[in-house]
This record gives structure tokens, sequence and C-alpha cells, in this order.
């Protein structure tokens, strides 16, 4: 699925939002502008802030914010069709299918980088890699792990 990623000023429209209903759960006017704003004993309560103008602000930041386009982005982003977030990890983490593809794709840039890579498999068990050019070799219990044990020599180098 394609849908048009959030800017800044989107993300700064939410978190103003955010804020507005952060005051209104303390019981402060959120509409409330003090002299200092760095005076945090200058504050107005909710109970005695006009209620039309409240709502009227409400209304507004709430439409700047566009919050059904953001969680549609969020749903979007942390659904399992898309195999970009971990559905088994209890905090938000890449899935291991997009960690490998990222990996894959910094192994297949330093293979197009040194030129030539030979792999086979030493006595039929580890698995090697050879950068034959530069007197480079990997070993691994797979290929991979043979080419990012020949990455990481490579890069002492």
């Amino acid at each position: 699925m394609n849908i048009a990623r959030p800017n800044k000023e989107d993300l700064d429209a939410v978190w103003e939002l955010v804020a507005f209903l952060n005051k209104i759960e303390q019981g402060l006017n959120p509409i409330y502008q003090p002299a200092d704003p760095e005076d945090e004993d200058d504050f107005e309560y909710l109970s005695d802030a006009p209620a039309d103008e409240v709502f009227e602000a409400l209304e507004s930041k709430s439409a700047n914010a566009g919050l059904s386009w953001i969680m549609t982005v969020l749903d979007t982003l942390l659904s399992s069709n898309n195999d970009i977030v971990d559905q088994e990890s209890s905090v938000l983490d890449f899935s291991p299918k997009f960690k490998q593809a990222v990996k894959d794709t910094e192994r297949l840039d330093f293979l197009i980088e040194v030129g030539s890579a030979e792999f086979s498999k030493e006595n039929g068990e580890k698995a090697c890699c050879s950068l034959n050019e530069y007197g480079i070799r990997g070993y691994g219990s797979n290929y991979r792990e043979a080419l990012d044990d020949v990455m990481k020599e490579w890069k002492e180098m």
C-alpha cells in the first residue's frame, strides 16, 4: 500500500493537538495565553474557560492534525501484511525479515564494491567466502555469515 508520508509540519500539528488535550486532561484552559510563558504559576482552570472558544480551538487543532490520516500511516507501518515491524516483539522493533533485507543490501553493496568474491564449502562443513584478490577469507555456518566475516576483515584493513 502506498500512502503519503507525513512531514515535520504534519507531526508538529499532531503534537500541538496532543499538548492541547493534555492541558484539558490536567484541568487547565488550553487556550489561555499567560503574559510570561515561562511562569508556571500563571494559568487558568478549564472550568473558567469559555466552552465555545475551547471547542472551536479544539476543532481547529483537530482538523490541522489530520488524525485519521496519521492513524492510517501508523496502521500501515504496524501492519503484519507489510512485515516492517516485528509482530512478536513487545517493543517497537523492525521485523527479522526487514532487518535481513537491510543486512543483505549492505552485503550486496559490499560485493559490488570489491568486484568479485568466491563462495565454497570447506570440507563439506563450513561455508567460506574468499576475496582472492585481497587475500581475505571468511568462514561461517552459512554463506551470509562467511561474507559477514569477510566484511569485518575488510573494514579492519
